[in-house]
């Protein structure tokens, strides 16, 4: 699903309902005029064809296809060290990152471009912070910058233990940003959010989230989830704390920075070692 996500097509000038039924692997055409054949589908594949030359054998008239960019990514630093940063990062479709550094008062600094999904930084001052922000392509184009256009920061040091959450924003509208923040720590038992507000940093959440599954308390699908379940929460499928701040500004930033508590290793970092995310609202 993912290495097909940023790929679309029309069909007389718009997008058109797709269908297709198991068929047979010997009567390609099986499924009637306008449906894809499942079974006849792997024959042409089985045979060589492209994905492309399949869709146009089952879809009449000729599909015209097209490229959607790829999604903002998702930044996290996942290992520092005194003179080093270590990025990851992941766009649903892309195939190719740019990522640039705040420096000299500027953000025209592009220190990593290339297919990689992860970059480190070297030769840095210890006990610095440093500012980064990533953007993914395909053939379609350049997507959004990471954090809807935010950035995110990480102090050069020595990690105070193996906890520090990775966080990214991966809801955002006019009027709210959503957290998702995970940490490896197996035992913990609370989290902590802080908001830099009027020049402070300010605790908003401090607590021990119920765990649950948003999707099994999602009873209506056209809903999002965040409408149906407690604010924060942590994810059963993945233990990844989910955080919402609402009421904001449109096209405003704001900054967060996440910190776990586990029983047996005591208080993590703060997001990406010391660092914090910026994130802009819609307009």
């Amino acid at each position: 699903m993912d290495n097909t996500a940023a790929n679309g097509w029309y069909q007389n000038s718009v997008i058109f309902q797709s269908e297709y039924c198991a068929g047979s692997y010997n009567n390609t055409y099986s499924c009637g005029s306008n449906r894809m054949s499942q079974n006849g589908s792997r024959y042409w594949a089985d045979q060589g064809k492209t994905y492309q030359w399949i869709l146009n054998y089952y879809y009449s008239p000729t599909p015209t296809y097209f490229g959607i960019v790829p999604q903002r990514p998702k930044v996290y630093a996942s290992n520092v060290s005194p003179i080093s940063v270590s990025l990851n990062f992941s766009s649903i479709g892309a195939t190719w990152y740019q990522v640039n550094k705040w420096a000299n008062n500027t953000w025209n600094n592009v220190v990593y471009f290339g297919p990689n999904a992860n970059f480190t930084d070297i030769n840095l001052t210890s006990g610095k912070s440093y500012y980064y922000t990533v953007c993914a392509w395909n053939p379609a184009g350049w997507g959004p910058w990471s954090f809807n256009n935010g950035h995110m920061a990480a102090v050069a040091k020595s990690p105070f233990n193996s906890l520090t959450p990775m966080t990214d924003s991966p809801f955002i509208t006019n009027s709210e940003i959503t957290l998702r923040a995970k940490s490896s720590g197996s035992n913990i038992t609370y989290y902590y959010v802080i908001k830099l507000i009027g020049g402070y940093w300010k605790s908003i959440y401090y607590g021990t989230p119920p765990v649950l599954n948003p999707e099994a308390n999602t009873t209506s699908p056209d809903k999002f989830p965040d409408k149906l379940t407690p604010n924060p929460y942590v994810d059963a499928r993945d233990k990844s704390f989910v955080y919402a701040d609402k009421g904001l500004s449109a096209n405003t930033g704001y900054y967060y920075a996440v910190a776990v508590y586990d029983s047996k290793l005591g208080w993590s970092d703060y997001t990406n070692y010391q660092g914090y995310i910026s994130v802009l609202t819609q307009k």
